[in-house]
């Protein structure tokens, strides 16, 4: 089931006033009329009931009130399926292949994005208003995405770092990986992920991969385990969404046979 997502100044139930894309997608690409009901998120797994109040041609008046028990335990339930918290640091690639990374991974269940600087990256830097416009565009991105597969929580985005400004694994997640296209793995995914690991942070180069010394210093002063994507060179917006798919599925294999 679709949910759409709440603006991010929302801040309790009552009545509210929709416009720009927010409008745009409830009225124009949904089509809900006045006196019509439709399901809700806050985006950090909070499940609401709403309904069209008022319609004008360019902005609409909701009621926000909170879901049923039984729509409750179904968004419930959608927040357990992404009990794992995943984080991406992804290499800045060119164009606009980080919007679908993005939207790619955001439909995947990824918790967190990190964009990053590497030696490696064409990627033009940008900073100041020109920065706020692309983070906006990518939480837009972000927010579509989760509208558009029915998830009750969506991603962080933030704004892009230094490659040396990745922390250490030990003081913020309980695994990190390294996916290369080299066979640099010590063990199999299945066998790093067998501990059922819920904080897991995933590297991912940009178009030209990780320098040698970058990969030494992920590995040996961050903590990150290489992980092999298989015998195939894979494109950056390809490897992203191959290896968040990849840990989420055998981490939820391994909580179901847990259970």
């Amino acid at each position: 089931m679709r949910h759409f997502v709440l603006p991010a100044e929302y801040t309790a139930f009552g009545r509210h006033t929709l416009s720009g894309q927010s409008f745009h997608y409830l009225c124009r690409v949904r089509r809900y009329a006045e006196g019509e009901a439709f399901d809700a998120t806050d985006g950090r797994g909070g499940v609401y009931r709403c309904s069209v109040l008022e319609r004008t041609d360019n902005s609409c008046t909701i009621e926000v009130a909170a879901a049923s028990a039984g729509r409750t335990a179904a968004g419930d339930a959608r927040a357990l399926q992404q009990s794992v918290s995943i984080t991406l640091f992804q290499a800045l690639p060119k164009g606009r292949k980080l919007e679908q990374i993005i939207r790619q991974t955001s439909e995947t269940g990824v918790a967190r994005i990190v964009p990053f600087s590497s030696r490696f990256c064409v990627a033009e830097a940008v900073s100041g208003q020109r920065l706020h416009a692309k983070l906006q565009r990518w939480r837009s991105i972000a927010r579509q995405a989760v509208q558009q597969c029915g998830s009750t929580l969506a991603p962080v985005i933030e704004a892009p770092i230094e490659l040396e400004q990745i922390p250490v694994v030990d003081d913020s997640f309980d695994l990190g990986l390294l996916f290369h296209q080299q066979p640099l793995a010590q063990q199999t995914l299945h066998g790093y992920l067998e501990r059922g690991p819920q904080r897991v942070a995933i590297v991912i180069g940009a178009e030209g991969g990780l320098a040698d010394e970058e990969i030494d210093f992920l590995c040996r002063d961050r903590g990150f385990l290489p992980a092999h994507l298989g015998p195939t060179v894979l494109r950056c917006e390809t490897a992203a969404l191959y290896a968040v798919a990849a840990v989420q599925t055998i981490l939820r294999e391994i909580e179901i046979e847990g259970d």
